[in-house]
């Protein structure tokens, strides 16, 4: 019948629609299930120009902007086998400037055990003035941080 085909063709002409993926906003393509036990040793890249690769997942609960976190850190000048600049265990409240901003960005998002390598660029860390004698003007940094607590 005419109308058969009719309603046949219009349905073969209608765009399927596209599946729905989450998206997290500090990522630019992965999802949301990226971080759980996902693609361990990729280097993946966020909005704020910080990359990370994630070396251990970890559990439970994940830290977001507000929330106090403790951390594990070494921090090297330049690359992993540049010189160790720092390290130990520090606290403070992720997204308030307490830290430099490539390591808030970079453990915005991790779960409590997750281990992270973050690259982080100058303009991230100390910038055009560095932190003489340690650390040079324009130096990238690299940290391995460990998310060991996360309060509310």
């Amino acid at each position: 019948s005419a109308s058969a085909s009719a309603s046949a063709s219009a349905s073969a002409a209608a765009p399927k629609a596209a599946p729905r993926v989450h998206i997290k906003p500090e990522l630019s393509i992965y999802p949301l299930e990226a971080d759980e036990g996902f693609g361990q040793g990729v280097r993946r890249a966020l909005l704020s120009g910080v990359s990370y690769e994630v070396l251990r997942s970890g559990r439970h609960k994940m830290a977001r902007a507000g929330n106090k976190v403790k951390i594990r850190f070494m921090g090297y000048v330049g690359n992993i086998g540049g010189k160790k600049f720092d390290g130990g265990t520090t606290d403070f409240r992720l997204g308030c400037n307490e830290v430099l901003k490539g390591v808030d960005s970079g453990v915005k998002g991790m779960f409590i055990g997750e281990r992270r390598r973050l690259w982080i660029p100058s303009r991230l860390a100390y910038g055009k003035a560095g932190h003489p004698p340690v650390i040079p003007a324009n130096a990238d940094l690299v940290f391995d941080v460990q998310l060991l607590s996360v309060d509310s």
